[in-house]
């Protein structure tokens, strides 16, 4: 039977000691993870080659980042897990990628696909050129 946590008397909750040494808390981040691992290798190139798309000239931005390859990090290992015969979680996956939607529109990737060239600009460029000859008839 599951009972519900007392929060009064001498079993109520209680946050840890933080006098405690043994088990202090310590930031970790990517950069100190062992590079010995390939998922270790591939996410660190994942996220060097989005702050080169993004060009993460600031600290939010590198944040977003972080997240954004963490984001795909664990919709891969959900998808991989499905093949795998696992029950996938939709609505947790959903969730998360709606996530990661929103941290990339966050960091601008959204508008780099409106600055790419359209087909008749990219004619004009080629037959100005002369290295493709467009024929009407």
């Amino acid at each position: 039977m599951n009972r519900k946590p007392r929060l009064y008397g001498h079993n109520k909750a209680r946050l840890p000691d933080p006098t405690n040494h043994r088990r202090s808390y310590e930031v970790k981040v990517l950069d100190q993870a062992d590079g010995r691992y390939s998922v270790v290798k591939r996410l660190r190139q994942r996220l060097s080659k989005l702050m080169d798309e993004v060009d993460a000239s600031t600290i939010a931005k590198e944040i977003l980042a972080h997240r954004a390859i963490f984001l795909l990090a664990y919709l891969e290992s959900q998808e991989v897990e499905s093949l795998d015969g696992e029950q996938m979680q939709w609505k947790t996956y959903l969730s998360v990628l709606k996530q990661l939607t929103d941290v990339l529109k966050a960091l601008g990737l959204s508008h780099a696909v409106k600055s790419s060239k359209s087909l008749e600009a990219y004619l004009q460029d080629a037959t100005k050129d002369k290295s493709l000859r467009v024929h009407s008839g």
